[in-house]
């Protein structure tokens, strides 16, 4: 595990909410949105937001490689395996989901970048900023 990714994953947990031996949540945060990989739920700004399994493995997925341009091919392989049969433009559906499910929240669908005739990327910097957040302002 690098250090970015070390930096991604938080305990989820209040201090005083894990009893001994309880394992820590694995959970995944840029800006606003957060990815808790144990209970399959994405949130921005502490708003649920409901995706689809594969929107899902796919967001995950991008939050553990920031800033790394993914051809479709490489997402087929990484989400339904080497061996799947899928279409590379299954992929580009998936996304515009993805996007629209998190644009419904405050826009942190902007946050996955189209890199023309390469692939997709997750571009950390258009995650938002929690010290900005509306919510952040409200002392939420």
């Amino acid at each position: 595990m690098d250090k970015r990714e070390e930096r991604l994953m938080l305990d989820s947990a209040e201090p005083g909410q894990l009893r001994p031996g309880q394992p820590r949540r694995r959970v995944l945060e840029c800006g606003w949105l957060r990815v808790d990989l144990d209970g399959y739920e994405v949130t921005v700004e502490g708003q649920p937001v409901r995706v689809f399994l594969r929107e899902f493995e796919i967001l995950s997925f991008f939050l553990r490689h920031p800033n790394r341009v993914f051809r479709r091919e490489e997402l087929i392989a990484a989400i339904w395996g080497d061996d799947a049969a899928v279409e590379p433009r299954t992929i580009d559906v998936h996304i515009r989901r993805l996007r629209q499910h998190l644009g419904g929240a405050r826009g942190a669908g902007a946050a996955i970048v189209t890199v023309r005739g390469v692939g997709y990327k997750l571009d950390p910097r258009r995650c938002g900023d929690k010290e900005r957040s509306p919510l952040a302002r409200m002392g939420n």
